[in-house]
Order: C-alpha cells, then structure tokens, then sequence
C-alpha cells in the first residue's frame, strides 16, 4: 500500500481525493472482508489475532498506517493537488464538504446554487 501515492509526470497536473474512514471501521470492514475473501467461518478466526496484525502493518495489504499517513503528509504539503476527507465529516456536514471539494477542483459555487 505505502508504493501507492506514486506519482508520475503522467499524473503531474492531476488532482486527487482521498476519502479516509474512521480506523475503527476499516479494522472491522477488512476483518470481515479477509474472512469472507479465504471463506473462514467467523466461529475459527480471532478479531483479537486479526486487530493485533493491522495494527502492526502485518496484513496483505501492508500498513494502513504508512498508507494513511503518506496521504495526509502529501495533502499538508500542496493542498492544491491533495484534498484529504473524513468520511464521517461528509456525512455529517454534506453541504460544506461538497463546497471544499468544488472549491478544490476549480469549480466554485454560491450559497444560492
């Protein structure tokens, strides 16, 4: 995952949206997804086992952490080419997080529209 924020002179003028969900949600969702991906029943697997191993970057994915953090660190560094969102601040503030992301890629609007 941390190879993941490349960028080449193909992307140079592109901008990006990274959507970040809260960590207690990602934990679930993937436990479940890698159960459901190798057809473990949840009765023979550990949450415990599978909370520790995220945690410590151990999965097939890599490090959630190195991977979350490469985007923060790149949306502090130029703003203009990085929007970084929290899912759960979308949803509870649609309206303005709708006008940061016009506003980020170029299209702004008023209150009216």
């Amino acid at each position: 995952m941390e190879d993941s924020l490349e960028i080449t002179d193909e992307h140079a003028y592109c901008k990006m949206v990274y959507v970040n969900r809260d960590v207690k949600d990602v934990v679930v969702s993937y436990y479940y997804f890698v159960l459901s991906v190798h057809q473990v029943p949840v009765e023979d697997s550990s949450f415990e086992e599978a909370f520790d191993e995220f945690c410590e970057g151990m999965t097939s994915i890599g490090s959630y952490w190195d991977h979350i953090l490469g985007y923060w660190q790149a949306s502090h560094n130029d703003g203009r080419k990085i929007l970084f969102l929290k899912y759960e601040d979308m949803k509870q503030d649609i309206a303005d997080n709708v006008k940061r992301l016009a506003e980020f890629m170029g299209y702004p609007f008023s209150t009216e529209e």
